[in-house]
């Protein structure tokens, strides 16, 4: 049988709005765009609110809504200041007394809200636990769970929210009542444990210490009811009921602790334990018609078990223990199995309302908090990139681990290190195929160099073989310039490449004979096979210190890996820090905390302890192997001659760098011969490109030339048959006697017989027919300065030598009177040109001016590049 537990009323309370003046207050400190994003967290507030005040549901939806409730304003509470105060927001909470319910409380105050909001959380719970059957296992344990979750909502109530109510408080949410509840809640979540270990059969020690501790728990709450605010607040009937069921549970106590001696035959105390059953149910029995019948038939249950032992117990001891019954007996220690749940539902930081409305407080504490990991986060990585600088730096001063790779065989440990970096390039080039492929390339570009000097000859040949032919065919008429006066220049600069051509050509050979001759010397040039050209590292035939070299060699190998190992922990630690830093989101947080942000920092700071406490552990441990390491360093040299063995690589190097040496002199020469050719490429297709304007003008030249020949010819036949009719004209007027043997005058500008005039064609001259010579004279070129131009159309003029040289500047002049246009401009003032620039040569029979252009050269084996290649003129 299970008797009647308490369950807490939930407090009711008025609507209210919400949602106008929170918009309004976002409007006026934020901005109207600010309260248009917030608009939908406020709608669903205010239906939180809504729901909450409603109080219908199962008792799962209405807990699940009052707590979703309450985190929202938990997060209002940092956001929205709510007073009575002017810029604060004026808005009024409204709640009746649970246990008086016509006292009516308002308050302009969001802890007020919040406060009332976790007493009907803990009322709830209390009414679901009521609502559990306690006659199945299951339904005990839900029960007793129900009250503790209970408590805890009452404790967190007490040591929170409710100490931040203004006065006057109503009593209700008073410290005082939260602390009393709690305590009724762990009463009764003990007196459900009880019911269950009692179904169990548990042994009656156990019992009665169970039962002792919920007479401790109701005993809490009697004295509770009995002082003020709440001994003038709750009904009598509370305090009946907190007092009989500390009488029942500690008489049911002395009972079981009565069992549990006459088990072993203590009958004396049994009998002891019972008459203290009995006093205490006697006394309850006084206050029994104040209370429930389950409380009454509770009462009358433990006295016929008190008595009815009682009188077992009695006999025995008087027929067979004859024990003396003591005055008074020990105490019963309590047992406690009840202990409040503390809510795990209170942080709002999940809670993503209100994220546009950020007060200046909290942008500043947050500012404050990541100026703070900043710092944190910086002086860890300076640790870090300290000990990883420290431990590079002192191995490199030690030759650490080079000294220990000379121990193998072909290691590159022995050899010097700018050497080692030069063959390590030479490698890294191609070693010997290199200079093969430059070889390659400087023939392939001779070559390219020849065929377009042979194809620029070749096309001023056919130019000048065509003009000849011309000028034989039409003998004097053919009265422009010869090919051989206006291409001297080109075939002197044609001629000047080919001299070029022939003395780099010279220079190539010596190259590739060199090349062909040191090429197996430059075949060994690379790291391994210098390395197996120096000594060798060995340890010693007699050890001489107090370790021995292979332990000393297998120490250093040791040290090595454990600082590799430090040095990738280091990256780790660097990572870890930067991602902790990245997640560390503290504002949700820091808009849920109610009170000074700094205890909220000193824990958020703390979860980078663990990173912290690494790296310091990481650089002690460096610190450490690093004395160790320059022990085992020393010891290390002094045991093979590693200075002495230096000393003797040093001296064998010398060699190889001979040979490097004469390996780069090549290399350097071709690479300057491979400039040499490109530079004069670049010359040869400006000339192809010269030569081909010529060649083509030329030959525009000849088709108009030859047009207007045609010209005159056809003009000439035409003014003979004008003539002959003429004189046929005359002829008939002499025979038919008209006399005078001439033709009749034409008066004013007509004329019977008017010169045809073609399109292009000059008119006749009054003198008769024009010469080819004339022709060519006065109106194939353009009449010299001063000189008068004939009326009427003009032919085109062909070019004369003065427009050639306007238009083809390379080929318009005779040579030396025209600057080459590929005449380079003379080099900055205290710098040599990195290859000679093209010259034109001096005019036949003339000195070069002083002051030319410097010839370049490049050096091979001593000797100039004027050597190599000659000197070189365009």
């Amino acid at each position: 049988m299970v008797n009647m537990l308490l369950g807490v009323h939930c407090k009711k309370s008025d609507k209210v709005d919400l949602r106008t003046p929170l918009w309004n207050y976002i409007s006026h400190n934020y901005s109207p765009s600010q309260a248009h994003e917030a608009a939908e967290d406020l709608t669903t507030v205010q239906a939180q609110r809504d729901e909450v005040i409603s109080l219908t549901g199962s008792y799962a939806a209405q807990l699940d809504c009052e707590r979703k409730y309450f985190r929202s304003l938990s997060m209002m509470e940092s956001r929205f200041p709510i007073s009575k105060d002017d810029h604060h927001v004026s808005m009024s909470f409204t709640w009746y007394d649970a246990f008086r319910p016509t006292k009516r409380s308002e308050h302009y105050s969001i802890h007020f809200e919040k406060a009332c909001v976790l007493f009907n959380i803990g009322a709830v719970l209390t009414q679901q636990g009521l609502g559990c059957n306690r006659e199945t296992e299951t339904g005990v344990k839900e029960a007793a769970k129900n009250f503790r979750e209970a408590a805890g909502v009452f404790g967190y109530m007490r040591d929170t929210a409710a100490l931040r109510v203004e006065h006057p408080r109503p009593v209700d949410i008073s410290p005082e009542c939260a602390g009393m509840l709690e305590r009724l809640c762990l009463a009764q979540s003990q007196e459900c444990s009880y019911e269950k270990f009692c179904t169990d059969r548990k042994d009656a020690k156990t019992l009665a210490k169970l039962a002792k501790q919920v007479n401790i728990f109701y005993g809490e709450v009697l004295r509770s009811l009995g002082m003020p605010p709440l001994n003038a607040h709750f009904d009598r009937s509370w305090t009946a009921h907190v007092s009989v069921k500390a009488m029942l549970y500690d008489a049911e106590a002395w009972i079981q602790q009565g069992v549990c001696h006459g088990k072993e035959t203590e009958a004396n105390i049994q009998i002891a334990c019972l008459r203290e059953a009995q006093r205490l149910l006697a006394a309850t029995r006084k206050e029994i018609k104040q209370v429930g019948k389950d409380l009454a038939d509770h009462l009358k249950r433990l006295e016929d078990w008190a008595a009815k032992d009682y009188a077992a117990a009695e006999k025995d001891n008087n027929s067979v223990y004859l024990q003396r019954i003591p005055q008074s007996v020990d105490p019963i220690a309590g047992l406690s199995m009840a202990k409040g749940i503390i809510p795990d539902w209170t942080d709002a930081t999940s809670e993503g309302m209100f994220a546009s409305v950020i007060p200046d407080s909290s942008a500043k504490a947050l500012s404050k908090y990541t100026s703070a990991v900043d710092t944190l986060i910086r002086e860890q990585l300076d640790s870090l990139t300290h000990a990883s600088d420290e431990a590079r730096f002192k191995l490199r001063s030690w030759e650490l681990p080079d000294c220990l790779q000379a121990l193998d065989a072909g290691s590159s440990a022995a050899l010097p290190e700018v050497l080692r970096k030069e063959l390590e390039d030479l490698e890294d080039h191609g070693g010997v195929r290199h200079l093969t492929d430059l070889a390659a390339q400087i023939r392939d570009l001779r070559k390219v160099a020849q065929e377009e000097l042979d194809t620029v000859t070749a096309d001023l040949d056919k130019e000048a073989k065509e003009d000849g032919d011309l000028r034989d065919k039409f003998t004097n008429r053919w009265t422009r310039p010869s090919s051989a006066a206006l291409t001297s220049h080109l075939r002197e600069k044609v001629a000047g490449y080919e001299a070029n051509l022939k003395a780099a050509g010279e220079s190539d050979r010596r190259l590739e004979a060199r090349l062909t001759e040191h090429s197996r010397t430059f075949s060994g040039l690379s790291i391994q096979s210098a390395a197996a050209q120096l000594p060798r590292l060995q340890a010693p035939m007699v050890v001489t210190g107090d370790l021995e070299p292979a332990v000393v060699v297998a120490d250093l190998r040791k040290g090595l890996e454990s600082i590799s190992r430090l040095s990738s922990e280091r990256a780790q630690l660097e990572e870890g820090l930067k991602q902790e830093k990245s997640k560390d989101n503290i504002l949700p947080k820091l808009m849920a905390c109610s009170g000074s942000p700094d205890s909220l920092f000193d824990q958020e700071l703390k979860k980078y302890d663990p990173l912290k406490a690494k790296v310091a552990e990481n650089v002690g441990r460096q610190h450490s192997l690093l004395n160790d390491i320059q022990k085992n360093q020393a010891a290390y040299r002094q045991a093979f001659g590693y200075d002495q063995w230096k000393q003797a690589c040093d001296a064998a190097a010398g060699g190889i760098r001979g040979k490097l040496g004469l390996y780069i002199e090549v290399r350097d020469n071709m690479s300057e011969g491979l400039r040499f050719y490109m530079s004069l490429q670049e010359a040869i297709q400006a000339l192809q490109q010269q030569a081909g304007d010529y060649i083509l003008t030329r030959k525009l030249e000849s088709e108009e030339l030859m047009d207007a020949m045609r010209r005159a010819t056809s003009d000439e036949a035409r003014r003979q048959s004008e003539a002959a009719a003429r004189q046929r004209a005359q002829a008939s007027f002499a025979d038919m006697g008209l006399g005078g043997g001439r033709p009749p005058q034409a008066t004013g500008a007509s004329q019977s017989y008017p010169p045809p005039y073609l399109g292009g064609s000059p008119a006749p001259s009054p003198g008769g027919t024009p010469s080819y010579s004339a022709m060519a004279q006065g109106s194939n070129y353009p009449p010299g300065p001063g000189a008068p131009r004939p009326n009427g159309p003009q032919a085109p003029a062909f070019p004369t030598q003065q427009t050639i040289s306007q238009h083809y500047p390379g080929y318009g002049g005779p040579p030396g009177q025209s600057p080459s246009p590929y005449s380079a401009p003379p080099p900055a003032q205290g710098s040599a040109p990195a290859y000679p620039p093209w010259a034109a040569p001096p005019p036949q029979g003339q000195a070069p001016a002083s002051g030319g252009t410097p010839h370049g050269s490049f050096a091979l084996s001593g000797r100039s590049r004027s050597q190599m290649y000659g000197e070189i003129h365009f």
